[in-house]
Formats: structure tokens, sequence, C-alpha cells
């Protein structure tokens, strides 16, 4: 089995995670969806595990295809409502929100090899990048929010 840096543990992750964004949890810990500009429903939990070394990560928040379907429209008309915000505000949000990035930069790399796989014989992933909790609870787009 690899080994992992006591830094990289998962537990250790998970919670810096929520210290970082503390309303994307539920008081049970349960990482939550943004929908709407508001962290909410946790739904279904699907088992998710580290490709490094195969310890449980816990769950993530997956929706139901209903729920889903009204995310992806939330999501269209908040992208419609940024489109008209102001160019100058547009530039300071950008910014304070590369800020933050740069502020967790850490952290979002260590989740992301957590889940990611780094090695030919790694199971592989759906997606390669961040892993669904890590790019909701740190994603640059959630800074820039209207």
């Amino acid at each position: 089995m690899p080994l992992v840096a006591p830094a990289a543990e998962w537990e250790r992750l998970s919670n810096r995670l929520r210290g970082a964004v503390p309303e994307a949890f539920d008081s049970a810990a349960r990482a939550l969806n943004l929908l709407d500009s508001e962290w909410e429903n946790p739904g279904f939990g699907r088992h998710d595990t580290s490709a490094i070394d195969g310890r449980s990560l816990g769950r993530i928040p997956m929706l139901d295809l209903d729920s889903a379907l009204t995310a992806v429209k939330l999501a269209r008309s908040e992208a419609n409502t940024w489109a008209r915000v102001d160019l100058d505000e547009r530039r300071r949000r950008a910014t304070d929100c590369l800020a933050g990035l740069k502020q967790h930069r850490e952290l979002r790399a260590k989740c992301s090899s957590a889940t990611s796989p780094t090695t030919p014989n790694s199971p592989k992933k759906p997606c390669p990048g961040l892993s669904p909790p890590t790019a909701n609870l740190l994603s640059p787009l959630r800074c820039l929010e209207v």
C-alpha cells in the first residue's frame, strides 16, 4: 500500500476543508451541494475512496436527476445575471477570488491528489481534476457569485 504523508491524510484535509468553508458542511460534517448560491441538500451519498491508498474518503454529495436539472437551470440564470454585472465590478470580484484561490492552493492540491490517480496502476476516476467535494467547496466560480 502506498504511504500517504501525514499532512496529506484525508482526515486532516477534510478538517481543513471544514475550517476553510464551514458553511459547506452540515452538522454531521457531510459536504453540501451549492444550489442557487446556497449550501444545501447533501443529496444521497456516493461512497468514494482514495486512488492513492484505497482509504475511505466518505460520501460525495450526489443529486437526483430532478435536483441536478434544477441546479443547471439555476446556474444558467446566474450566468446571465453575471453577464450584466459591470466590468469593473467583475474584475474586482475575480481579483478577490484569485486571492482566495491562492490562499488555499496547497489545500486544493492535496485534496486533488488524495482523490486523483497518480500512478499507472491507480484505479481510474471519472474526473482527473479535483474531487467533487473539493471542486464544489473551493471552486473559483463560488467567489464570483452575483
